[in-house]
């Protein structure tokens, strides 16, 4: 798909609603792995503190071969930071962003 198709695709109101749902979604699943998956895992492994950084609970779960790359994990994580604190006046801009400076410069991890 090229970038003209894409951009055209945007002002289909139907395709908008499609990337803000995986968005959302997104987002969410990001925020339930962190908050509650993970600290899970690791108390499970009697690894986990209570306020413990992502990061460091990111290098923990590695460690044990239940996550293959850090560096990953933190490129999901900033992704969703930036879709989270991302307030544009309408969901075009937010759909227009999302594909052009995020999805595919992580699309190294999709395939």
């Amino acid at each position: 798909m090229g970038c003209r198709q894409q951009t055209e695709d945007l002002d289909d109101t139907e395709v908008v609603k499609t990337i803000d749902s995986f968005i959302y979604r997104f987002t969410k699943i990001q925020d339930k792995m962190g908050e509650k998956l993970f600290p899970a895992i690791l108390n499970e492994f009697q690894e986990y503190k209570p306020n413990m950084p992502l990061i460091d609970v990111l290098n923990k779960l590695e460690k044990f071969e239940l996550i293959d790359n850090v560096d990953m994990w933190i490129d999901f994580r900033k992704l969703r930071n930036n879709l989270t604190h991302d307030y544009p006046n309408s969901g075009d801009n937010r759909s227009n962003q999302f594909i052009n400076n995020n999805l595919f410069e992580n699309e190294r991890y999709l395939s």
